[in-house]
C-alpha cells in the first residue's frame, strides 16, 4: 500500500466515523450563495437539504487545486473563498493523486491559446468569472483516460489544518454524482499524516 494510499483511507475510516447529525464545523456555503431572503426560502431549504445528503451520503477522495484565489498558495487566506477542484474517485487516483496534477497542468495548456500570455491558475479575475459548477467531468485527453471530474467548491479557511493552501492536493467530501456539491473535507477528518504535512508544508 502507498503511502497515499494509506492517507486517504485512514481518512475515509475517520469520516465513516462521523456522527448521525452534522458536527459543528461541517460548514456549507448557504451564506455564500444566497443573499437571506423570502424569495429565497425554498431554495435554502433545498441546500440545507443537500448539505444533510453530502453528510449523510457523501465520499471521500483526493481533490486538487484547478483554480485558486491569488497569495492563497503558502499566505494566509485573508477570508472565506472559492475554489475550482478537479477530484476522482478512480481507484489509480487514490495510490497515485499526483495524476490530479497531471491534469491540471493538461488543462491549463489546452487553454493558453484563449487566455493572455502569463495567466495563471492563481488568478482572482478569472476566478471570479468562473461559473460556479457542481461535479462536471473533464474531457477524457485531459485527465489522462481516467475519469475526472471539476467543480466549484467553497474554500473556508476553518476546514484547513491551517488558513492557507499549504499543498495543492488534499481530502474532498461529494456526492460523486453530475451536479453533486463538492467542498474541502473538514481537517478533524484528516489523517493525522496529512495535518502534519501540511502544518510543516511540505509534499
Amino acid at each position: 500500500m502507498t503511502r497515499r494510499l494509506e492517507e486517504i483511507e485512514a481518512t475515509r475510516a475517520s469520516w465513516a466515523a462521523r456522527t448521525e447529525l452534522p458536527s459543528k464545523d461541517f460548514r456549507f456555503p448557504l451564506h455564500m450563495v444566497f443573499a437571506p431572503s423570502w424569495v429565497n426560502c425554498r431554495t435554502n431549504a433545498r441546500t440545507l437539504k443537500m448539505r444533510s445528503r453530502l453528510w449523510k451520503e457523501g465520499t471521500v477522495c483526493w481533490g486538487g487545486i484547478l483554480m485558486a484565489p491569488p497569495g492563497s498558495a503558502g499566505e494566509a487566506l485573508p477570508h472565506d473563498d472559492k475554489i475550482v477542484l478537479a477530484f476522482s474517485t478512480d481507484p489509480l487516483i487514490d495510490r497515485r493523486p499526483e495524476l490530479l496534477d497531471a491534469a491540471r497542468k493538461r488543462f491549463w495548456a489546452a487553454r493558453q491559446g484563449r487566455l493572455p500570455v502569463g495567466t495563471s491558475y492563481l488568478d482572482s479575475e478569472l476566478l471570479a468569472a468562473w461559473p460556479d459548477l457542481s461535479s462536471s467531468p473533464l474531457p477524457r485527453a485531459i485527465a489522462l483516460g481516467r475519469v475526472v471530474w471539476i467543480s466549484t467548491a467553497p474554500l473556508f479557511r476553518a476546514h484547513l489544518p491551517a488558513p492557507r493552501l499549504a499543498n495543492i492536493r488534499f481530502p474532498i467530501v461529494t456526492l460523486d454524482e453530475p451536479g453533486g456539491p463538492t467542498m474541502i473535507l473538514p481537517k478533524t477528518f484528516w489523517a493525522k499524516a496529512l495535518v502534519d504535512e501540511w502544518l510543516t508544508d511540505r509534499e
